[in-house]
């Protein structure tokens, strides 16, 4: 298993896994935290099956998923989603403190709008694409944080059940 040395990486099946320390003052100056990462190739692969995308299309339509769902989390939620995806995609996460209470319909509209997509129909196949991938990526407690700070409305893009409190 893991040697428990900061930066170490294992890769069962799919998912790599590795501990790593946040930065002091964050989460504690000792305290590690586990984090899973999906490779960049899977994850897009993952998107480009789901959503019937070419390459170029599935990388940004799952930037615009990410950007605009990092909008919508409120305080270090989307610093704690952005540690859990490869790097390559982990810059398309927006931070917004506060987090902007969009319901589904304006979350997908800003997909759109991002993505460059004027069908409502394919944007939101995309962002169920991209949003059931990453949380196929996200360890169960980040999925459950994630999941608790959005609307019923989002929460179904991402094809999980309801976290329960």
């Amino acid at each position: 298993m893991s040697s428990g040395r900061r930066g170490t990486r294992l890769r069962p099946g799919s998912l790599g896994t590795r501990l790593v320390r946040p930065p002091a003052g964050l989460d504690g100056p000792s305290r590690r935290r586990k984090e899973r990462v999906m490779e960049y190739e899977q994850l897009i692969a993952t998107v480009r099956r789901r959503a019937g995308l070419g390459e170029n299309e599935a990388v940004r339509s799952v930037q615009a998923v990410l950007s605009v769902l990092g909008e919508r989390l409120a305080g270090r939620e989307a610093d704690h989603l952005a540690a859990q995806l490869p790097d390559r995609l982990s810059t398309s996460v927006t931070r917004n403190p506060q987090g902007r209470r969009w319901d589904v319909g304006e979350f997908l509209k800003n997909v759109g709008d991002r993505e460059q997509c004027p069908d409502a129909d394919r944007v939101r196949q995309h962002a169920q694409a991209v949003l059931r991938t990453v949380a196929e990526a996200l360890d169960d407690d980040e999925r459950r944080d994630l999941l608790a700070q959005l609307p019923a409305g989002i929460i179904d893009l991402f094809g999980v059940p309801t976290p329960r409190g």
